[in-house]
């Protein structure tokens, strides 16, 4: 009886000190971020288990992206858009955004559009476009019409762009960061202020298929001549 006994104070000791263990081992285990950080939305509401929410700079900008992501039907009135939850794995999702005159000022949240196509965004109110320097899946960027761009040098790195429209612009920007734009087929430019010889700019995109250079000045035109491939000016 008393061996019997002592076995069974064992066992009992025993699954205690595997409790213990296990209650430890849970407490200093690593913990991922996702599950240990809850994130928050742009009025700090926390979202737990969820992508990231999306910073906008403009309230315009992301109702009009709402529209794209979520859909006319699921999207919010534009009055409740401030509270509304838009997150990255959303704007991931963008391929092509099309924003035509919506009164946009600022494009900080479209950083996150990394896989966009397509981006057209004419006669808006864009000064900076320093949201766009990452997008380097762009193969067309429409910004005519703003009027108030001052720097493209963000522009310089988007290396696959196939079609760019900047006419009508009246910021005065130097046009010497777009010389790497090799693979345009598109290319506007007029109409507006800037800095620099638009000749020995294009003279750089052999593939150039259509080009509107009106109220630029040109002295000539022999830029033209190894332009092959031109099939509108």
């Amino acid at each position: 009886m008393f061996k019997s006994f002592k076995n069974l104070l064992g066992l009992v000791s025993l699954l205690a000190f595997f409790g213990v263990w296990i209650g430890c081992s849970s407490e200093s285990s690593p913990v991922s971020p996702s599950a240990s950080k809850a994130l928050t939305d742009d009025d700090g509401t926390a979202i737990a288990g969820a992508s990231p929410a999306v910073h906008f700079g403009d309230n315009n900008l992301k109702y009009e992206v709402a529209l794209w992501v979520l859909g006319t039907a699921e999207a919010p009135p534009k009055a409740d858009i401030g509270t509304t939850t838009i997150t990255r794995a959303q704007m991931q999702g963008l391929r092509v955004f099309i924003a035509r005159d919506k009164g946009i000022t600022s494009l900080v949240g479209l950083e996150h559009a990394t896989n966009l196509d397509t981006l057209i965004l004419a006669s808006n109110k864009i000064r900076d476009v320093a949201p766009l320097a990452g997008l380097t899946g762009l193969k067309w960027l429409d910004l005519q019409r703003n009027g108030r761009i001052r720097d493209v040098t963000p522009l310089a790195g988007l290396i696959n762009l196939e079609a760019l429209h900047l006419y009508q612009q009246g910021g005065g920007f130097e046009l010497s960061p777009l010389n790497g734009l090799r693979k345009l087929k598109r290319f506007g430019i007029g109409d507006g202020e800037f800095r620099g010889k638009v000749g020995p700019l294009v003279v750089r995109m052999p593939d150039l298929e259509w080009l509107k250079v009106n109220g630029t000045n040109i002295g000539n035109l022999d830029f033209l001549v190894g332009l092959t491939k031109l099939k509108w000016l």
